[in-house]
């Protein structure tokens, strides 16, 4: 009779840490299957983000217009002294525009909690130095005899005219201007998927 009841302890002994076995497998198959349903929910947010962002592609933000007046003189000089018949000059007037902007397919995004996010961009670019080609007029026009002017001499001034233009407008702080620009464009959108605390960095 005693061996019986010893005999009906150990089975609820064992009945007893076979349900906490059990419990314990139930627990962490919960825990696994959240923590695999959560973390590819945000991968998949993010990614998803990023492409929606990356569809816009190069993002330009300013635009600058310009109207030039260029006078150019060249003369050939031998030890110091100018050489006689070798002077050519011209007056070039000429219209054209610049853009900048932020390529958006080097995005980085950093999802953290409570609705805050991190966006990394490259810093504006020059996207665009255009002249216009009907634009260009030359006035007083001058060819020495043995100093012609070329035609792409005239190509060469304005190649260097654009790039003067870009150096004197990033001294001006025309691509920090299209660095704010682009967060004012992003940041609605982030705001509109439900991000609150949102920063934008540039590097």
């Amino acid at each position: 009779m005693i061996s019986f009841v010893k005999h009906i302890g150990l089975i609820r002994r064992k009945g007893f840490l076979l349900l906490i076995m059990t419990l314990l497998v139930l627990l962490l198959s919960i825990f696994f299957v959240l923590s695999s349903s959560i973390q590819p929910k945000n991968q998949v947010d993010t990614q998803a983000l990023e492409k929606r962002i990356r569809s816009l592609g190069e993002l330009n933000t300013i635009e600058y217009r310009y109207q030039n007046l260029l006078k150019y003189e060249d003369t050939k000089e031998l030890k110091g002294f100018k050489l006689p018949f070798t002077t050519k000059s011209l007056i070039l007037l000429y219209e054209g525009y610049v853009k900048a902007g932020v390529d958006l397919k080097d995005i980085v995004i950093e999802v953290h909690p409570e609705n805050h996010i991190t966006i990394y961009l490259r810093n504006a670019h020059f996207t665009n130095n255009v002249i216009y080609e009907d634009s260009v007029k030359v006035y007083d026009e001058k060819s020495g005899l043995f100093n012609p002017l070329k035609l792409e001499e005239v190509f060469q001034l304005l190649d260097k005219e654009k790039y003067r233009l870009e150096q004197s407008l990033k001294e001006d702080g025309f691509l920090e201007e299209a660095n704010l620009r682009t967060k004012k464009l992003v940041t609605p959108l982030l705001e509109e998927m439900g991000f609150e605390d949102i920063l934008i960095e540039f590097h």
